[in-house]
């Protein structure tokens, strides 16, 4: 007779995964072993302002599953005098950008003008919020 089962964890951005204060690991750590059962989670990312809770059941030998959704974040962009604009290698037009819905976590934006060459920045969008970043190529 089993003990314990798994828990895979799907969400789209990596949360640290509590129970209690107990750190369990990560949603990059696939699957979670918990003993059987019904645990009380918590799901958080600091840096997305993500922290949700969810119960979950595990049984002996078997792999629960967990999808986690969440709001998106917004993303407004610019560059002085502009830029092409590509956040995680997808082009999404010319500066000034602005609404743009992200998933919540880190992102690669890239700011190109045919002159003054390129600018890379990361930028941390939060679930829910409104994420601003600018950049002067001049400089």
């Amino acid at each position: 007779q089993s003990t314990g089962g798994w828990l895979s964890i799907t969400a789209p951005t990596e949360l640290q995964v509590f129970e209690g204060d107990r750190l369990l690991g990560t949603t990059r750590v696939n699957p979670l072993m918990l003993p059987t059962g019904t645990h009380t989670l918590r799901l958080s990312s600091e840096s997305a302002g993500v922290d949700l809770t969810r119960v979950v059941s595990i049984e002996g030998g078997r792999t629960a599953q967990l999808q986690v959704s969440l709001p998106p974040g917004t993303l407004s962009a610019n560059a002085v005098p502009w830029a092409s604009v590509s956040i995680d290698g997808r082009d999404v037009g010319e500066t000034p950008l602005g609404g743009l819905e992200l998933s919540p976590g880190t992102h690669d934006i890239a700011f190109t003008h045919p002159q003054l060459g390129q600018r890379r920045q990361q930028v941390t969008v939060r679930s829910g919020a409104a994420t601003r970043v600018s950049v002067d190529l001049r400089r």
